[in-house]
């Protein structure tokens, strides 16, 4: 068979060939040449034209058309991909995307083709580098292999790193959050921080205000405790709250001098209670006509 070439030149050669194997059915090609680009080339330079009943310009592809030796074959552009057509190009759309630690889930749910974006937000207490205040928003972009990229997400935010995270005593950080306590004696309350009612105040208990205390007697609150006192004459018990009278030392039966002797000798004597001497003969208090007793309390 005969033709003309794309210069307008006589070709010098023409020749019916087979498109290759990857193509799902052989179709017939002419190959167009000039005697100036064969004998620049040293052989035969192809041009892409298909004999499918009429001419077929870019060999029948969409995109791009890539001359073989002897052959052809279909490209697409960066973002799209070859169709099983071999023929036709559809957009590179990425795979499903595992969502990056400590992410909420974006707005866009895809798929999601060549260069689209998918911005993610930190859950709250979290940021890209673990620092308050740093940045809690990144973007993904679908590339031309269609695989996502992998990102780490975020990080989990220590506020009890600055400040102690406001609370009065004990700050314990969490995942994303932290939490305040207090020491025994004190209750968890709120308190103002950053223009918001947070837990985080410690306020002192007053035990004495409760039946908690138990004391008999008498409560003492202080910060954080308390405890019980007695009235005079009266001893705390080993319990802490009880209260037992003074018991004092037995008395002496005869005094140092011998000059009175006790009267009644007492199995107990507590606070305030008295026992009685009586003077030896001989002996009197003051003087001939003084009293012959007293009384020691």
């Amino acid at each position: 068979m005969s033709a003309r070439c794309v210069d307008g030149l006589p070709s010098t050669r023409t020749k019916t060939i087979h498109t290759p194997r990857t193509h799902p059915r052989p179709r017939r090609r002419l190959c167009l040449c000039s005697s100036r680009q064969e004998a620049h080339h040293g052989g035969v330079v192809c041009f892409c034209f298909l004999l499918l009943n009429l001419q077929v310009a870019n060999g029948g592809c969409e995109d791009i058309c890539l001359n073989t030796r002897g052959s052809y074959e279909c490209t697409c552009a960066v973002g799209f991909v070859l169709d099983a057509d071999l023929v036709s190009c559809d957009p590179v759309v990425c795979e499903a995307l595992s969502r990056p630690a400590n992410t909420l889930i974006p707005v866009a749910s895809g798929p999601f083709a060549f260069k689209d974006v998918i911005t993610y937000s930190c859950t709250p207490g979290f940021t890209l580098d673990g620092s308050q205040g740093g940045a809690v928003q990144f973007d993904l972009t679908c590339p031309a292999s269609a695989i996502f990229p992998v990102h780490s997400g975020c990080l989990d935010v220590d506020e009890c790193a600055r400040n102690n995270g406001g609370c009065d005593h004990t700050c314990t950080n969490t995942a994303g959050s932290y939490a305040c306590s207090c020491r025994a004696g004190y209750l968890l309350a709120d308190s103002i921080q950053g223009g918001e009612s947070l837990p985080t105040a410690c306020l002192d208990v007053d035990e004495c205000a409760t039946p908690l205390n138990e004391c008999e007697t008498r409560c003492i609150n202080t910060p954080g405790q308390f405890h019980c006192e007695c009235d005079e004459g009266s001893l705390l018990a080993a319990d802490g709250k009880s209260c037992d009278p003074t018991v004092c030392e037995p008395p002496p039966i005869v005094s140092v001098e011998r000059s009175a002797v006790l009267l009644v000798i007492p199995e107990r004597l507590e606070y305030q209670q008295s026992v009685g001497y009586a003077c030896t003969e001989g002996f009197t208090i003051g003087g001939e006509q003084g009293k012959l007793w007293f009384l020691l309390r």
